[in-house]
């Protein structure tokens, strides 16, 4: 709901602005996928990368444990002659075994998605960035995400997508160049 307020007077703000900037003939808007120029960025593309990768080292590992869990308990199931304290005792050791890869899958799950956010996070920073370079250097009066404009049923500007032009932005800014 609040949400949906909040876009509410972000239109009712641009509708007052473009009247008066169509006054004066020169009202420039711009809309920008942040998602898509995170992901279509050189760092993007090189954080997923390194994401993934990762994903897959630890589900190797977590995958390992769990046939060792399930050997061992193909193991205690076939394990006819066993007495009761020894079938309890191993019964235990078996749980424990489930409990901790459960704890450690858990976790892992808990440190990448934490990682994952702050990278993200920086990421999307440097990507707001670009997005303001671009809406300065090409003087565009307003400059909103992409999903937005799908909420504005009717302006009399142009909107251009500048989403590619904010990617190219924002590699040049992280390779140092201007």
């Amino acid at each position: 709901m609040k949400r949906t307020i909040l876009v509410y007077c972000a239109l009712l703000m641009t509708l007052g602005f473009t009247a008066s900037a169509q006054a004066a003939g020169k009202f420039k808007i711009a809309v920008v996928n942040v998602q898509q120029a995170i992901s279509q960025s050189k760092e993007g593309a090189k954080a997923k990368a390194y994401f993934q990768a990762q994903l897959r080292n630890k589900e190797q590992g977590f995958r390992a444990k769990g046939m060792k869990i399930k050997e061992a308990d193909e193991q205690l199931q076939a394990a006819m002659m066993l007495s009761e304290a020894a079938r309890a005792k191993k019964t235990t050791e078996l749980n424990q075994m489930k409990r901790g890869l459960q704890t450690e899958v858990k976790k892992a799950q808990d440190d990448y998605r934490l990682e994952e956010r702050k990278r993200l996070q920086q990421i999307s920073q440097g990507v707001l960035m670009a997005v303001r370079k671009v809406g300065e250097r090409d003087k565009y009066d307003l400059v909103m995400e992409a999903t937005l404009r799908q909420t504005l049923l009717y302006t009399p500007s142009n909107i251009t997508d500048i989403t590619e032009e904010v990617v190219k932005v924002f590699d040049k800014m992280k390779t140092g160049g201007k």
